[in-house]
């Protein structure tokens, strides 16, 4: 009976196809959906996650790079109890790099500041730099003129260590080069405060954010309680917990949308092989019935038809994990894109389940077939 099933699928070779592409298309669609779903909550974390401080930026500001808030914070807030350290810092946004426009809309790809005097970078929002230099060496205090710049910005515009890079029309000179696991991070530069100042006309009494340093005897969480109560009006107070809980948040959302795609996936691959099974039953109404009238039961019949479902879902179940790793692979240079393991047998089971219920009607169908009318059927 399985060879029989097997065979039966290449009766009708277009009609197959079709539904084979549209198991194979539904599998990969989720595959890639979920893999860019769980890549940008890994990069997130890995990115932002283990932030040991709390930022501290403008109150209803639209982002980072475009808050301002007054210097004059930094003594008010250095007075708090469990404060180890305050580092004021400037973030924008890079709008022209080596003399051209950077995609501003494009969050993967545009290039972006973030500032502080040079002994404040192991303690900044940028302190992932701090401890992944791979050539070159860290800012000296007193270090003027210079940036640092990740590995894939260095590769991407072939700007080595001790190269010259024009930003806003200005030059500076690429003291060193990091590299991280986030591509959250692979377009930030880093350069010194004052040097930010006079590039984006940024005025002396004011910088983007805060980053506050707990002492050993306090937590960040702690810390942001108290400085949410004195300074909660005037700041937004951020935290790596905050910032979990907020993509957490994202993420069901996304993972959603996800699930409203791999429905509408799932009822098309069901259309199509419900669609294949009854029209294949249609054409072979008389060889059911010579089925039956030579012994076959209406449970040889039902487990026949429901095998070619099987087969289906299987064989584009197989054909579309290995698109979807393909698309996959291909977007990750773009994208971050996590492929597990669990994502491929969820896929596997997923186009399987899919496969069996869309059987169900024309496997019916089938087996209740009436011998005598079926052999009088042209």
């Amino acid at each position: 009976m399985f060879k029989l099933a097997f065979l039966n699928l290449f009766r009708r070779k277009s009609r197959t196809f079709l539904a084979l592409l549209a198991v194979t298309f539904g599998v990969a669609a989720i595959i890639v959906a979920i893999a860019l779903v769980d890549g940008i909550y890994q990069d997130a974390l890995q990115s932002f996650g283990g932030m040991n401080g709390v930022l501290l930026y403008q109150k209803g500001a639209l982002d980072i790079p475009f808050s301002a808030v007054n210097l004059s914070y930094k003594s008010k807030l250095e007075s708090v109890s469990g404060v180890k350290r305050v580092v004021p810092e400037i973030s924008k946004m890079i709008k022209s790099i080596e003399g051209k426009s950077t995609s501003a809309g494009d969050i993967m790809n545009a290039p972006w500041l973030i500032a502080q005097a040079p002994e404040d970078l192991q303690y900044s929002l940028a302190s992932a730099a701090y401890t992944h230099i791979v050539s070159g060496r860290l800012p000296s205090s007193g270090d003027t003129g210079y940036v640092l710049i990740h590995k894939d910005l260095s590769d991407r515009l072939n700007k080595p260590v001790n190269s010259t890079l024009r930003i806003e029309g200005k030059k500076f000179k690429i003291i060193g080069v990091f590299e991280t696991d986030s591509s959250f991070l692979s377009n930030m530069v880093i350069m010194n405060i004052s040097d930010a100042r006079d590039l984006f006309h940024v005025p002396r009494s004011t910088v983007s954010i805060f980053t506050i340093v707990p002492n050993n005897n306090t937590t960040a969480e702690k810390l942001a309680n108290v400085l949410k109560f004195r300074f909660g009006d005037d700041f937004e107070v951020f935290t790596s917990q905050t910032f979990a809980s907020q993509l957490d948040a994202i993420i069901s959302q996304l993972r959603t949308l996800v699930f409203i795609v791999a429905s509408i996936s799932g009822f098309i691959a069901a259309l199509g092989v419900m669609n294949t099974l009854l029209m294949s039953i249609f054409e072979r109404t008389r060889e059911f019935g010579v089925l039956r009238a030579t012994g076959w039961t209406k449970d040889r019949i039902l487990a026949l038809v429901m095998l070619e479902a099987l087969f289906i879902s299987i064989i584009g179940a197989l054909l579309g994990c290995m698109l979807g790793w393909f698309v996959a692979q291909s977007l990750s240079t773009l994208v971050p894109m996590a492929l597990h393991t669990y994502l491929f047998v969820l896929a596997f089971l997923f186009s399987t389940v899919v496969g069996l219920i869309a059987g169900v009607y024309p496997a019916y169908r089938a087996a209740n077939i009436v011998p005598v009318e079926a052999l009088r059927y042209e």
